[in-house]
């Protein structure tokens, strides 16, 4: 049987469909119990022709970029670099959008619209947005998952995406993955773990910014003691000991 399926059962049993034609969208079953409402009915409609269009939008400037980079075939790589640049320049124009957010955009709509068919109709059909395709795309480029797990993911996120917020589709996107393939998670997590650092930056006015991508375990307790940290800024500091030779302390608090 084939890992990639026409209709796909979903959590409330009823069959969840994909198609390229343009129909009215129902309210999902996830939000069935607002349907007799009229203005979240409205609502989500609205939602749903926002995201198509943000997704005609794409498709557009994947096309132009395509033929860009088509009418430059032929030439030396320097020049299809520059031919591509100069697209995404053009496309930032139109998406108002810096050129790196620009590129990243394109990036994901152009993987998705060639390894994952199913959260594109999705995407493109506007039962998704494209932060769950981002989270997906970069989910299977960061596995370096074998094409029939992409198929399995591609057509399982297809569902849960139309369905749950997008912290939890983050998190069981991250469950999924780890399940599919244990080893290629686990070499994931490998390399993460070696691209952690520190930054402080600390400013004149006596407050300072600290940023940090640390294993989860290690950031976990650091954030606890940093909360308490804060919360000890807001009590009330012990006054002054006119005895010069006592000990002064100070509890640091957030």
């Amino acid at each position: 049987m084939s890992v990639v399926a026409d209709k796909i059962v979903g959590m409330e049993g009823q069959p969840v469909s994909f198609s390229s034609a343009r129909v009215p969208v129902g309210v999902p079953g996830s939000l069935r119990h607002l349907a007799q409402v009229p203005e979240l009915v409205s609502a989500w409609e609205a939602q749903v022709a926002a995201r198509r269009a943000e997704a005609t939008k794409i498709e557009h400037l994947l096309e132009y970029v395509d033929r860009r980079l088509t009418e430059c075939v032929g030439e030396t790589a320097i020049g299809r670099a520059e031919a591509r640049k100069a697209a995404v320049r053009d496309a930032a124009v139109v998406l108002g959008a810096s050129e790196r957010t620009t590129t990243m955009v394109l990036n994901v709509a152009g993987f998705a619209r060639e390894s994952l068919p199913r959260m594109w109709e999705a995407f493109t059909d506007g039962l998704v947005d494209l932060p769950r395709v981002r989270k997906v795309a970069e989910a299977v480029t960061a596995a370096d998952l074998e094409d029939i797990l992409v198929e399995v993911l591609d057509v399982r996120a297809a569902v849960e995406a139309t369905r749950r917020t997008l912290g939890d589709f983050h998190r069981w996107l991250t469950s999924f993955v780890a399940d599919l393939d244990p080893d290629a998670f686990e070499t994931t997590c490998e390399k993460a773990r070696e691209d952690r650092y520190v930054r402080f930056e600390h400013h004149p006015h006596g407050m300072s910014y600290l940023e940090a991508y640390l294993p989860t375990l290690e950031a976990a307790a650091i954030e606890n003691r940093l909360r308490a940290a804060a919360r000890g800024l807001d009590k009330p500091r012990p006054q002054e000991d006119e005895n010069p030779h006592r000990d002064k302390s100070y509890r640091v608090g957030h």
